[in-house]
């Protein structure tokens, strides 16, 4: 169970995970950083199957500043190609170039259309939570943490605290 928030600013990128890791075999929860990255100017957190994305994760470099998020979508579609695809299902939201982007393990990539978005369990509170923000004020670091924290409230094993992280555009 997770909730990854990702945010556009005018001044930077922001990406937020909750820190909770689930092994659904033995009903084992960990608190963790695991779900989000920072490599260089990337920053990266994942939802889904939790092999794909900590693979994912762990395979970044700061050479990657410099691919396009097709090249990072590829990757993480290479990642699951030995494993059944409906269960290894993962979305990733990732900080690069200056922008932000959705990647998901059938090798599709995506800008949002709006300057938010979230993914995973958590997905719906924390979009909500968001929308409801963008009406007060443009998005902000702050938000991240808020709308990570609204999906904690809601969603079984969605766990606080968030781990929040800004690159700079």
């Amino acid at each position: 169970m997770t909730a990854v928030v990702g945010l556009r600013t005018p001044r930077s990128i922001i990406v937020a995970a909750d820190s909770a890791i689930c092994d659904e075999d033995s009903d084992t929860t960990w608190l963790t950083a695991g779900k989000i990255r920072r490599v260089g100017n990337i920053v990266a957190a994942g939802a889904g199957d939790a092999a794909v994305t900590s693979a994912f994760l762990a395979s970044l470099t700061p050479k990657d500043e410099k691919l396009s998020p097709q090249r990072l979508a590829e990757r993480l579609l290479d990642l699951v190609e030995d494993r059944d695809r409906e269960s290894s299902f993962s979305n990733v939201v990732v900080a690069l170039g200056g922008d932000l982007w959705v990647l998901d393990t059938t090798g599709a990539f995506d800008r949002p259309s709006q300057n938010y978005v979230a993914v995973g369990s958590g997905a719906k509170a924390a979009m909500g939570a968001l929308f409801a923000l963008a009406f007060e004020h443009n998005p902000c670091f702050e938000d991240a943490r808020t709308a990570v924290s609204a999906a904690a409230s809601c969603c079984e094993g969605v766990r606080l605290p968030a781990i929040v992280m800004e690159v700079r555009r």
